[in-house]
């Protein structure tokens, strides 16, 4: 048994005083995927597709992002 899951039995095994118990231990392979915009880019574009007016607004203001 690896070092981590050695000390979640043990961790869960003093919590609940000792009681013997079984775990079962999966790896999963999954992502997360997210529409939240994260660089500077991508809040521009998910702004410019939600109003398309702003895309003018960067061209003739001349924004930098």
């Amino acid at each position: 048994m690896s070092q981590e899951k050695l000390f979640i039995k043990q961790f869960f095994s003093s919590k609940l005083s000792n009681r013997d118990f079984e775990m079962v231990f999966e790896e999963t392979n999954s992502t997360v995927q997210s529409d939240i915009p994260y660089t500077n880019e991508d809040k521009i574009k998910k702004m410019v597709e939600e109003h398309p007016d702003f895309k003018e607004w960067i061209t003739q203001l001349d924004l930098r992002y």
